[in-house]
């Protein structure tokens, strides 16, 4: 995983030498971004220009945005700008951990709690059945059913494979088999379609 920070924030940039096992290259201003990277943001950070170069970034690197106060709203506009995890400045380790790793496998990672926001917003502004027809998990082994609703509380799959047992690798192959069976692409719309059965 190749992964840069942009960090003027001294915490900031200390909670990511605790919270990663190698540290990303942390700079203060803003890399030569290729598609393989993976550039973390420290929003707090960010003077106005280098926020309108947000769209930009995101179409040429994965953007991951860490937000000393994360809200709807701003996790709305930077999803609408093409960034790929967006989450708290000072998230538990294993959180942004599996955030990147998330983010590394092509997929979005948002914090659960404003994803069932997104989702309940979404649900009111349709004012009628959610857009995504609800999931069955009928065709799934009981342990492919268990993890999807191990994802569905919020969970890390970290705390995946502490819950049942088993290594994140064998989660991340569940997952990988409950994203093809029921033909979905992340977890978010994983979580999207449970919550809406």
């Amino acid at each position: 995983m190749k992964i840069a920070a942009l960090s003027r924030n001294p915490g900031f940039t200390r909670h990511l030498r605790e919270s990663l096992p190698t540290l990303p290259v942390v700079a203060d201003r803003l890399p030569q971004c290729e598609p393989q990277l993976i550039l973390l943001l420290h929003l707090s950070s960010l003077n106005p220009r280098e926020r309108e170069l947000l769209p930009q970034l995101a179409s040429r690197c994965r953007v991951v945005a860490c937000s000393d106060r994360p809200d709807l709203a701003e996790m709305l506009k930077l999803m609408e700008a093409g960034v790929r995890g967006y989450g708290n400045s000072f998230m538990a380790a294993d959180n942004l951990q599996q955030m990147l790793q998330i983010v590394e496998q092509g997929q979005v990672w948002l914090p659960p709690q404003l994803q069932q926001q997104a989702f309940d917003l979404a649900y009111r502004a349709l004012n009628r059945n959610p857009p995504n027809p609800p999931l069955s998990l009928d065709g799934l082994t009981e342990r492919e059913s268990e993890i999807a609703r191990a994802v569905a509380e919020g969970l890390s799959n970290r705390r995946i494979a502490e819950r049942f047992g088993i290594t994140e690798r064998t989660v991340k192959a569940h997952l990988s088999s409950i994203f093809r069976k029921l033909g979905i692409k992340d977890r978010m719309a994983l979580v999207v379609g449970l919550r809406a059965a």
